[in-house]
């Protein structure tokens, strides 16, 4: 199950952002303060083997990207790296049903939304 992870630093004032957690799973979103209408998210999944990540902003739509952590010290930040391959919707649909359900509903229903809405993107480019 997804947990929110309390005391995450806050780089815009007039957006925040919000971080969850499980094994699989991180899921960044940032929300607006006034309306908490989401702007942006990045769901990154499959932590502990080929780790990649999904985003999605409202002024620039998808990306689907590789991640690559800095295993060699603690302080190392990610890196975001071009194209991630083939996105694995089934797989990452079914972890994100039970993940997901802790989530606050409004939020669970934007990103299972946001999440179709790319898989249907890639079938129609077919």
């Amino acid at each position: 199950m997804l947990r929110e992870i309390p005391h995450v630093r806050q780089d815009n004032v007039a957006v925040k952002r919000r971080w969850f957690q499980d094994d699989y799973f991180d899921l960044w979103t940032w929300q607006e303060l006034g309306d908490g209408k989401t702007v942006a998210f990045q769901l990154c999944y499959d932590k502990r083997n080929d780790e990649r990540a999904l985003s999605w902003r409202r002024d620039h739509g998808f990306d689907h990207l590789r991640v690559l952590t800095g295993r060699a010290t603690d302080d190392s930040a990610a890196l975001l790296q071009g194209d991630a391959g083939v996105f694995p919707a089934v797989i990452v649909s079914r972890k994100l049903k039970v993940a997901g359900e802790s989530l606050p509903a409004d939020l669970k229903k934007f990103v299972f939304h946001k999440v179709k809405a790319y898989v249907k993107g890639i079938k129609e480019l077919r």
